[in-house]
This record gives structure tokens, C-alpha cells and sequence, in this order.
């Protein structure tokens, strides 16, 4: 079953993802608006309230949605130890009702820039240790975080 583009994926976690090698990874892109269907992606899921397509070619992680955006409730350990990755694109992302982004990017060795923009975190409530051993990251962007609150990204 699948919503219109219209409508927005809410994803608590990305479990197909999380059973992936991460170390191995070096992009991630986020499909949007994505005309894929079940017959077309083996590794499928159900996440939260949509379905999410996965599809990892070479060291790129491919993720697909039919929807406009990726309404992201829970960001815990979403990219924790991949330690490979290089590229990530994070603009398709609606952060608008997100409460925890805890270790978000622990470990992630070889991110040297990083674009969080279009992150809004008014709802967080744990940003620790979300930079955790991202000892290669020179750039990040973040000013648009509300971080009053927060003394400890890690």
C-alpha cells in the first residue's frame, strides 16, 4: 500500500537499514516521490507508517519513498558507525517532529561536511553524543539548530 506524493513517510527507524554492513557505506541518497513498487526492490519495508524501498549498489545505500519528504520521529543511531561514509544528502528530511537525535552520526570517520540546514529540532530532546568520533568533519552546518538546551552534541 502505497500514499500519494503528497503525503509524508513517517519512519520511526529504518530497520532494514540498520541490518546493513555500515562500515562498508560511503553515500546514502534519499529517493522522493519515487514511482518504485514492490516487484522492483527485493529489500522492502514497512516503517512506521510507510513503505520504504532499500537497495544498496556497490558501496551506495539507495532508499526510496513515494512520498514528498521523510518524516523522521526517532534519528537515534541512524548513521552510527558507518564509518565509510563520505556523502549524505539530509534536505528530503522533516525533523519538524523528530525527539532524538542521540548519536545520529557517532562514528562516522571519514564525514567531512555535513549540511543540516533544513534540520528543524524544536521537538528534540537528546542531541548527545551526535557527533560522537567524527574526528574528519570539518564543516557542519547547524544554523538553524535550536540548541539552547543542549550543551552536549558530542
Amino acid at each position: 500500500y502505497l500514499k500519494s506524493p503528497r503525503d509524508r513517510l513517517r519512519t520511526h527507524s529504518m530497520k532494514h537499514y540498520h541490518e546493513t554492513d555500515r562500515s562498508t557505506i560511503t553515500e546514502i541518497i534519499f529517493h522522493t516521490n519515487s514511482d518504485k513498487t514492490t516487484d522492483d526492490y527485493i529489500n522492502y519495508g514497512y516503517d512506521g507508517y510507510e513503505i520504504v524501498y532499500r537497495e544498496q549498489i556497490g558501496s551506495v545505500l539507495h532508499f526510496y519513498t513515494c512520498a514528498d519528504k521523510y518524516e523522521i520521529r526517532n534519528a537515534i543511531n541512524m548513521f552510527s558507525d558507518c564509518s565509510s561514509l563520505k556523502q549524505i544528502d539530509l534536505s528530503s528530511w522533516d525533523t519538524s517532529i523528530c525527539s532524538d537525535m542521540s548519536a545520529l552520526f557517532n562514528g562516522c570517520h571519514s564525514l567531512e561536511t555535513l549540511d543540516l540546514l533544513s534540520f528543524n529540532t524544536s521537538n528534540v530532546k537528546d542531541m548527545s553524543n551526535m557527533f560522537n568520533d567524527c574526528y574528519s568533519l570539518k564543516y557542519v552546518n547547524i544554523d538553524n539548530f535550536d540548541t539552547l538546551s543542549f550543551p552536549d552534541l558530542g
